[in-house]
């Protein structure tokens, strides 16, 4: 077998690319956690009301000064 008939013999059939898929969690947190407007961290603040059993939640964007969370969460 000369090296023609041995470039012909390793002929590639198929290639995969492969890339690492991000899990959706961090995908979601990372979402949760930044500015969609220009992309800065968001500073969360939380108020507790034991008496309600409520959490009162916000979150702030020190950058465009604008507030993108305003949520009300039970306790249980």
């Amino acid at each position: 077998m000369d090296n023609n008939q041995k470039q012909e013999a390793r002929t590639i059939i198929t290639e995969f690319n492969i890339t690492p898929v991000r899990d959706k969690h961090s995908e979601y947190l990372e979402e949760y956690t930044t500015c969609c407007l220009c992309g800065s961290e968001l500073e969360f603040s939380h108020v507790t009301n034991f008496i309600m059993h409520q959490v009162a939640e916000q979150a702030h964007c020190s950058t465009c000064s604008i507030d993108h969370i305003n949520q009300s969460h039970t306790l249980q």
